[in-house]
């Protein structure tokens, strides 16, 4: 070849690579330049709106934390603790995922766990109601045949907790065997497989099964027990689940507010839940558990009772997102597998999450590949595996009353104002 032709096909090749390596660095450079001032606006909105008194987002990638925010105060007086990135929050329904469905990914990477052994296999006392079939994987999916939630419920009276007589309760775990039967002799609504019906009852059976697994496997030792928390006695699976979920999942990733159970020290950093005046606690609901059957079972339960920071719940997520710290917590594998639809023409879930594949919903327009879940109390976390792009928006929207549901229209508002600040796409 010609000296001069060789010279220019090289020149075109090194222009061709700086192109592409400037697309590159300025796709990188965009993302952390973006101007996040939509999803500021909405949120500001909805707090004018009154869906929420106060919220904690966070957008991140693999490259780290894009941004994140504080806004509002714990309540709507004008005297309230503002809002703060270390606010600390009742995850309810997101204890489903970070802390249960996390625990059994790990387990099922040891194979200590297998998506279809039997939970009569090792509960021979849950065998009745023709729930000897019922797997984990039925657990995980939602689709075991059991109701949305224990009946009866077993904070209330009917159901006989020692404390449920009385005006305010106490958080003590003198319930747990109590509650260990009530799971084990549960009667099922449905066919064991044959429908989805989102029910806590699921979770709070796969709390039992890690409990019960990381005793037999012996995976903590004594001294990694609550020393409040009962063993010997039906029930005390939950301390067991609690102590490897603390060990293995939180402490492993060094988080050190995140748990169940947060110190007194550490109440009036938790944003507030409903002021249950009406019923059960009549008290103001802040720095224990909202749901009333975690409550009652001692604040520890597989479907809700974690309490975490946005910033520490974005080192779980990103565990499952991009396998940090390592395949050793979570492998690139197991994450595809739990977090991948299981059955399109049943329901939009995956193992133990919820996806987006429904097209547009609680995560906006994100890939309908994103996996996510929701907390009754106003959280949110979503992973989006095709843009590589976390979302989480933290709201304590049940103050002051559970039944304010305006933070609906909120959720997808707050993710397509991530994709408008990202990608100026779905900008309104």
């Amino acid at each position: 070849m010609h000296l001069t032709n060789l010279f220019m096909v090289s020149l075109n090749i090194i222009l061709l690579a700086l192109v592409v390596i400037g697309v590159a660095a300025s796709s990188s450079s965009d993302r952390k330049t973006s101007d996040f001032r939509p999803v500021d606006q909405v949120i500001h909105d909805a707090i004018k709106d009154g869906a929420f008194p106060g919220a904690v987002i966070l957008i991140a990638s693999k490259d780290g934390i894009m941004y994140q925010n504080a806004y509002g105060s714990h309540t709507y007086s004008a005297s309230a603790p503002s809002m703060r990135l270390s606010t600390l929050f009742d995850l309810a329904s997101v204890t489903k995922v970070i802390a249960t469905t996390t625990a059994v990914a790990q387990l099922y990477q040891k194979k200590i766990l297998d998506l279809d052994m039997k939970v009569g296999g090792m509960f021979p006392e849950f065998n009745n109601h023709g729930k000897d079939i019922i797997t984990l994987r039925h657990l995980l999916l939602h689709n075991s045949g059991f109701k949305p939630d224990p009946v009866p419920g077993f904070h209330t009276q009917t159901f006989g907790c020692p404390e449920s007589a009385k005006k305010h309760p106490q958080l003590s775990f003198s319930c747990l065997s109590q509650i260990y039967d009530g799971i084990m002799n549960q009667p099922l609504m449905n066919p064991v497989g044959a429908k989805y019906v989102y029910s806590d009852l699921s979770m709070m059976t796969a709390h039992l099964m890690i409990g019960r697994a990381t005793k037999i496997h012996n995976l903590v030792s004594e001294s990694d027990l609550r020393k409040d928390c009962p063993t010997g006695q039906r029930g005390e699976e939950a301390c067991y689940y609690e102590a490897y979920v603390r060990k293995y999942v939180l402490q492993s990733l060094n988080l050190k507010v995140s748990g169940f159970l947060p110190p007194h020290s550490e109440w009036s950093n938790c944003a507030p839940a409903w002021n249950e005046t009406g019923s059960y606690r009549h008290e103001l609901i802040q720095g224990f558990v909202s749901d009333p059957n975690s409550y009652a079972n001692g604040g520890i339960m597989g479907h809700a009772g974690l309490f975490s920071t946005t910033g520490e719940t974005f080192e779980v997520l990103k565990a499952w997102m991009y396998q940090a710290p390592g395949e050793d917590y979570i492998s690139e594998a197991t994450a595809k597998l739990f977090s991948t639809v299981a059955n399109v023409t049943q329901s939009s879930r995956a193992l133990g999450w919820d996806t987006n594949s429904d097209g547009y919903g609680s995560c906006g327009h994100l890939s309908p590949s994103t996996f996510l879940h929701l907390g009754y109390t106003g959280t949110q976390v979503c992973n989006d595996p095709e843009r590589g792009i976390i979302t989480m928006l933290f709201t304590n929207r049940v103050y002051p009353t559970a039944e304010n549901t305006k933070i609906g229209k909120v959720r997808s508002n707050f993710n397509d104002a991530v994709l408008c600040s990202l990608e100026k796409k779905y900008c309104e």
